[in-house]
């Protein structure tokens, strides 16, 4: 089964209260996309966030918008979900170390990783480099990478070529 939530205009409470009903009804996702407005209180949601997800054995596709504000939320997600195959999420007030440090936690916590698609939502005057997604490189089973900067990234030829290896 697949699940897709935008809980807009909801206040934080009310996407609590549906979380925690989802949590002891819903078993069985293979895909779970959850968005919120980008004004809620991420923390807040990230327990009953983090308990929902848990009890899907069998998720294989993960997609979150607008919710994760620090990699602790990605290293909670690695820990309940080890075999997941899709992420998408989308990065809010990372600096550049926490950008590295999360894709880190991804490569780490996800070694089946076949997709993965990053949204880093903060225009930054830093410029990246092939040092910063290094850690994807790690992920051999991994297809398909979409990361969206909103910043410039450069790539030498030699790390063009150690993406290919």
């Amino acid at each position: 089964m697949r699940l897709r939530i935008d809980a807009f205009p909801l206040p934080v409470t009310a996407v609590k209260r549906l979380l925690s009903a989802l949590t002891s009804s819903v078993r069985g996702l293979k895909s779970f996309k959850f968005s919120a407005d980008a004004t809620l209180e991420a923390a807040e949601l990230k327990r009953p966030l983090i308990n929902l997800i848990r009890n899907q054995t069998q998720l294989q596709e993960l997609e979150l918008l607008d919710l994760i504000r620090n990699p602790d939320l990605v290293v909670e997600l690695c820990q309940v979900i080890p075999r997941l195959q899709t992420f998408n999420g989308e990065l809010h007030d990372f600096t550049r170390e926490e950008f590295r440090a999360t894709l880190a936690v991804v490569a780490q916590g996800w070694p089946s990783l076949r997709c993965l698609g990053i949204v880093h939502n903060q225009e930054m005057e830093e410029v990246f480099d092939g040092a910063d997604i290094e850690a994807l490189l790690q992920l051999s089973d991994l297809e398909d990478v979409k990361i969206g900067l909103d910043c410039h990234l450069t790539l030498s030829i030699s790390d063009i070529q150690h993406m290919g290896q």
